[in-house]
C-alpha cells in the first residue's frame, strides 16, 4: 500500500500556511498501530488526543466519529496511522479565534520492515536535555525540537535510540519512547510531571503490571539506576514493548518479566 494523507477527511497534501499547528506548534499527535484493520488501544489514543488538545486550548467536536470515518476508508491490513490535531487556521496572531475550526490530519503508512522483525534496542546518551514545563508535561504536542536534536546525536547508524535527561540530570525517556527499568524490587518508570510524553503504551504497561502483581514505582530515575538495572525496555504504541540489549557499554540479558508483560499485552491491544 502507498502512503496516504487525509486532511479533514480529504485525500490531499495541502495544508494552509496559516494553520496554527504549522505556525505555532499548537497541535497534538499520536501514532496508532493497526492490525488487520483494527486500531490498537483505540480508546486510550482517543482520550489522549482529546485531553491533550484541551490542554492546548482547543477541542475537536465529534472527534471519534470523524476519525472512525477516516479509518473506515482503509483496507483491512496492518498499518501505522499518525493522527495530528491542530487549532486550525489563524490570522497570524497568538490569540485564537472565538470560533476555531481545528484541522484533522490522518497520515497512513504501511508497517515498515524494521517493525516486522524488530531487534532489541541499543541506546546511547543524548546531550540535548528536555526543558521543564509542567503545563505541557505528559502531552505529545507538535513542538518536538528537543527530541529531534537529540535523535541527531547518534554516534552510529546502528544505534536504535538515545536516552534524554532533564535539567536536573534525571533520565526521562528515549527520543521516541518511554522507559522502564527492572531491578530486584520491580519496575521503575520515570516521573513525567515536569517534562516528557506520557505515552499510551506506557499507561497500558502500568495497568498490566498492576494486574500481574509486578511492583511498579513512578519516580525520578538516575543514570546509576540504569547502569545497575537487571533489564531495561522501551514502550511506544508502534513498537509496543521493546527490550533493550545495550546502553552505551552496559549490556542487559533477556528478562522473563519483560516476556511476561509482552505475552499479557497481546490480548489488550484491540
Amino acid at each position: 500500500m502507498q502512503p496516504l494523507t487525509l486532511i479533514n477527511g480529504s485525500a490531499t497534501r495541502t495544508l494552509a500556511s496559516s494553520d496554527r499547528g504549522l505556525c505555532f506548534g499548537q497541535g497534538v499527535t499520536t501514532s496508532i498501530r493497526v492490525s488487520s484493520g483494527q486500531p490498537e488501544l483505540w480508546s486510550d489514543h482517543l482520550n489522549a488526543l482529546e485531553q491533550s488538545a484541551k490542554a492546548l486550548g482547543f477541542v475537536v467536536p465529534g472527534l471519534e466519529p470523524l476519525l472512525k470515518r477516516d479509518i473506515g476508508l482503509l483496507p483491512k491490513v496492518d498499518l501505522i496511522i499518525k493522527v495530528i490535531l491542530t487549532a486550525g487556521i489563524g490570522d497570524g496572531s497568538y490569540q485564537m479565534s472565538e470560533t476555531p475550526m481545528p484541522t484533522r490530519i490522518v497520515q497512513i503508512d504501511p508497517i515498515p520492515l524494521s517493525l516486522q522483525c524488530q531487534p532489541p534496542a541499543t541506546l546511547f546518551m543524548c546531550h540535548t536535555r528536555l526543558s521543564h514545563n509542567q503545563q505541557l508535561a505528559g502531552i505529545k504536542c507538535l513542538n518536538r525540537t528537543e527530541h529531534l536534536l537529540a535523535s541527531c546525536e547518534s554516534p552510529m547508524q546502528s544505534m536504535s535510540d538515545g536516552l534524554m535527561m532533564d535539567p536536573n540530570g534525571c533520565v526521562i525517556s528515549s527520543t521516541r519512547a518511554n522507559l522502564f527499568i527492572l531491578n530486584k524490587e520491580g519496575l521503575i518508570t520515570p516521573d513525567l510531571s515536569r517534562c516528557g510524553v506520557a505515552g499510551v503504551m506506557r499507561q497500558t504497561v502500568i495497568r498490566l503490571a498492576d494486574r500481574l502483581g509486578i511492583p511498579l514505582t513512578v519516580a525520578d530515575c538516575s543514570i546509576n539506576q540504569i547502569l545497575s538495572a537487571d533489564a531495561l525496555f522501551l514502550t511506544n504504541a508502534v513498537r509496543r514493548i521493546w527490550p533493550v540489549v545495550r546502553f552505551e557499554q552496559t549490556a542487559y540479558s533477556p528478562s522473563p518479566v519483560i516476556e511476561r508483560l509482552q505475552r499479557a499485552l497481546e490480548p489488550q491491544l484491540v
